[in-house]
């Protein structure tokens, strides 16, 4: 149902932590930057919630957001502090790599001659580079020796003073130092590669900020319990320009309030940590809030007929497009949220139309270009493009390379 498909979304972590697939569901807080070695931590975590605030605006209300985050939408009846309202829902949200059991109906076919291969270029790799290593080192012994200073292994020697121990890459010519940093990269490729046998998932968490330039994101097993994250407004946009603190909470244009909100703030969600994202998502999919319904059975439309009723579908604003047909689309709504917000009768009732089974050719050509140069009256359907997977399963089905069992490739 779509109140639970907008839970697992946004906050699958809060809804049912110990479920896979909601946790699964979760990966769609990490579509978007989380870090790089080039900019300031605290850079990287603005620019992280920033595209979340952004990307849930788009996808479950069919609003950009990012324009709001400098000042007051100058078209949408969204101030700066909504922006940050809920990018304050969003402030304790980490991305790591978590433990998440396989789901029965996943194969794991292959898995094991997989494994095995992976193990034999790891210990490929890793030969290889001990190899280098071992050269190195007997070099440096031979160094330690005829400087009458006792041996010390590669990582006891680093921070000694530069007399004290043998040049870096000691006994290896130019293009064995060369070889020496590719198989160290192997090895850790290798190694990074076993765990995708594992059962794990690219999730997030709630807790203090971490360093997320680190080749692995894991949830830290310890941390402050009582840590709280705080949010301003960052005056034209730059998160080094620090305005006034803001308390998480949704858009308060859509006069719906937040169903734990206060009499004071009808539109603000609890303080705590725990929790933040649950209520933003449960705001979302209620089905009362007028624009994540339409959003959800706009792109259902859009999925089966190329082109949505709204034909911006991640924009219903003020500089989006008008709807061709919005009774159609506020029916459709009312259609799907009388059965229960599932997805599966609507797109029954959308198939099963005249409208969906039209020819693609209309029987008057010229009169149908006349009328309706850009097709938007369906008079006829328009054919569509192939998705990525439609295509590619067509040509290897053509080639016979198809393999039809559950997980085949």
């Amino acid at each position: 149902p779509f109140e639970e498909f907008v839970l697992q979304q946004i906050a699958g972590d809060e809804f049912r932590p110990d479920d896979s697939e909601s946790m699964i569901a979760t990966s769609f807080l990490r579509m978007g930057p989380w870090g790089t070695a080039m900019i300031l931590q605290d850079e990287a975590r603005q620019l992280y919630r920033d595209d979340v605030v952004h990307s849930i605006g788009q996808s479950f209300l069919s609003i950009p957001m990012r324009c709001c985050k400098c000042h007051d939408h100058k078209f949408d009846p969204i101030p700066t502090r909504d922006y940050y309202r809920i990018y304050a829902a969003l402030a304790g949200t980490q991305p790591a790599e978590m433990s998440a059991a396989f789901l029965a109906e996943e194969s794991t076919a292959g898995f094991r001659n997989g494994q095995k291969l992976v193990d034999r270029l790891y210990a490929f790799a890793d030969g290889k580079r001990q190899a280098l290593v071992d050269k190195q080192e007997t070099a440096a012994k031979a160094w330690y020796k005829e400087h009458d200073l006792p041996y010390k292994g590669v990582n006891a020697r680093r921070k000694d003073p530069e007399d004290q121990k043998p040049p870096r890459h000691v006994g290896l010519s130019e293009m064995e130092k060369g070889r020496l940093k590719v198989r160290e990269q192997d090895v850790w490729i290798w190694e990074r590669r076993k765990e995708r046998y594992q059962p794990m998932v690219q999730t997030v968490f709630n807790g203090p900020d971490q360093n997320q330039n680190g080749r692995k994101l894991r949830k830290p097993e310890k941390w402050n319990t009582h840590w709280k994250p705080t949010t301003n407004i960052f005056t034209g946009g730059d998160y080094q320009s620090v305005g006034a603190s803001v308390s998480p909470g949704v858009l308060s244009a859509c006069g719906l309030p937040v169903r734990d909100g206060t009499d004071q703030d009808p539109f603000a969600i609890e303080e705590e940590v725990e929790g933040r994202r649950l209520a933003l998502a449960k705001w979302i999919a209620d089905k009362k809030n007028p624009l994540s319904t339409r959003s959800f059975v706009n792109r259902i439309w859009q999925h089966h007929f190329g082109a949505g009723i709204v034909g911006t579908a991640n924009n219903f604003g003020a500089k989006g497009d008008q709807p061709t047909h919005p009774e159609l689309l506020d029916w459709l709504t009312r259609q799907f949220l009388a059965n229960g917000g599932r997805s599966k009768s609507l797109h029954r009732l959308i198939v099963m139309s005249q409208t969906y089974r039209r020819s693609s050719t209309h029987p008057d050509p010229q009169l149908a270009r006349t009328i309706d140069p850009t097709g938007q009256l369906l008079a006829s359907f328009r054919p569509r493009r192939l998705t990525a997977e439609e295509l590619r399963d067509a040509i290897l089905l053509v080639t016979g390379e198809l393999n039809p069992e559950m997980g085949g490739v």
